[in-house]
C-alpha cells in the first residue's frame, strides 16, 4: 500500500534562542501501510523498512510496497537487523504465571527463521532453571548480541554471527556504553577493556545509555550532555508547543541522527504531571545541537499524534507511525 501526501506549508515552529531557518525541507511522504505496534527500523543499506502489524513482521521498500515476512506465534518484543537480509527478533509472551520467550533470527526473504534461544522463566520466586535471554542489542561497532542470564551475578554475552560481516571481529573488539557509579564509560564485550567518556546526564539512569555516533554526546531524559566540557541541554524546557488539553510535555526515545548534529524524539504529552496520568498526545520533533533549533514535525505535514520515529542510515529520511500507519518523510538539504 502507497500513497504521497500533500505538505502543509505552514510556518515552521522554531524553539530556541537564536532563530534561524532549518536548511532543510520534506519534499515527499510515503504511506507504508497499518503499523500498530513497535519500533520501525530501517535495513542497514537503508533499502527497506520492517515493521509490526500486530504480531506480523512486515517489509517495505523505500517507495511504499510492502509484504508479510512472518505472523510470529509469540508476541513480538524487541528485533534488531542483523543484515540486509536477515532480522534478530525477541518474542515474549506470559501464561500461566511463566514467560515463554524466543530469539530466533528470520530471513526476510523467505520468512523462515532459526532458534537461538528457546525458554520458559519461572514465576517470580522459583528458582530459573535454565538461562534466559534478553536482546538484541547492537555494538559501537555495529554488531548484535544478546545476555543470557542465570539468577541475578551470572551473566554472559552472546554474540551472534553475521554471515555478510566483511570483516569479523572477536567480542573483545566490540563495545557498548554502559553507566558506571561515577560516569559513562565504552566496554568492551568481554568486559576487560572500559574507557570513561564523562559524567552522566541525569540522576536517575535506569535504561542504557544512547550516546551520538562519534561518542561526543549522551542523552537521557531530554538532557542533552556533551562529554567534553559536561555541557547540559534540556531540550525539555524548549517543548514550548503544547496540544490542546494536556499541560506538562517532555522527550522520549530519543535518537542522534547517524551524520547530522541531530536529535530525533517523540514528544509526549500529559494531562497533569507524566507519573500521574496517561499520555494524551504524541509528536515527533527534532533538536539540531549545533544551532540549537527545535523543529516540531507535525507542524509541517498532515499527520497527527506521530510517534517512533526513525533515521535511515544516512539520516536523510525518517519513518513513523500515525494513526496505525507506517510512513517514510523523504528530507533534501536546501
Amino acid at each position: 500500500m502507497k500513497s504521497t501526501l500533500k505538505l502543509l506549508l505552514i510556518p515552521l515552529l522554531l524553539c530556541a534562542s537564536t532563530v534561524t531557518a532549518i536548511d532543510w525541507e520534506i519534499t515527499k511522504i510515503v504511506e507504508v501501510g497499518p503499523a500498530s505496534w513497535g519500533q520501525l527500523k530501517f535495513s542497514p543499506n537503508g533499502s527497506r523498512l520492517a515493521y509490526y502489524d500486530r504480531w506480523t513482521l512486515m517489509v517495505a521498500d523505500s517507495l511504499g510496497n510492502s509484504r508479510i515476512v512472518r505472523e510470529f506465534e509469540l508476541r513480538p518484543h524487541k528485533y534488531e537487523w542483523l543484515n540486509d537480509d536477515e532480522i534478530i527478533v525477541m518474542t515474549a509472551q506470559f501464561k500461566e504465571r511463566s514467560q515463554y520467550s524466543t530469539i530466533s533470527r528470520t530471513d526476510v526473504n523467505t520468512g523462515a527463521i532459526t532458534l537461538l534461544e528457546n525458554y520458559v522463566r519461572r514465576p517470580f520466586g522459583q528458582p530459573q532453571i535454565e538461562r534466559y535471554s534478553v536482546g538484541p542489542f547492537r555494538t559501537i561497532e555495529g554488531g548484535l548480541y544478546y545476555v543470557g542470564i542465570w539468577g541475578k551475578e551470572n551473566q554472559t554475552v552472546i554474540k551472534i554471527d553475521n554471515p555478510k560481516e566483511a570483516e569479523k571481529k572477536a567480542l573483545s573488539e566490540e563495545h557498548f556504553v554502559r553507566y558506571g557509579e561515577d560516569g559513562v564509560y565504552l566496554v568492551n564485550g568481554t568486559f576487560t577493556d572500559s574507557t570513561r567518556l564523562g559524567p552522566k546526564p541525569a540522576k536517575y539512569t535506569p535504561m542504557p545509555p544512547i550516546v551520538s555516533p562519534d561518542l561526543a554526546y549522551v542523552i537521557r531524559r531530554g538532557i542533552l550532555l556533551r562529554f567534553a566540557d559536561s555541557l547540559r541541554i534540556n531540550i525539555n524546557l524548549m517543548l514550548t508547543l503544547i496540544p490542546e488539553g494536556t499541560e506538562y510535555c517532555a522527550v522520549s526515545s530519543p535518537k542522534f541522527n547517524p551524520t547530522q548534529t541531530e536529535v530525533l524524539f517523540m514528544q509526549d504529552c500529559w494531562k497533569e504531571d507524566h507519573e500521574s496520568g496517561d499520555i494524551e498526545k504524541e509528536m515527533v520533533a527534532i533538536f539540531d545541537y549545533s544551532t540549537r533549533e527545535l523543529t516540531v514535525i507535525d507542524t509541517l505535514i498532515e499527520l497527527e499524534n506521530c510517534a517512533v520515529p526513525t533515521y535511515d542510515p544516512t539520516g536523510q529520511r525518517i519513518a513513523l507511525r500515525s494513526g496505525g500507519k507506517a510512513y517514510i518523510l523523504h528530507r533534501e538539504w536546501k
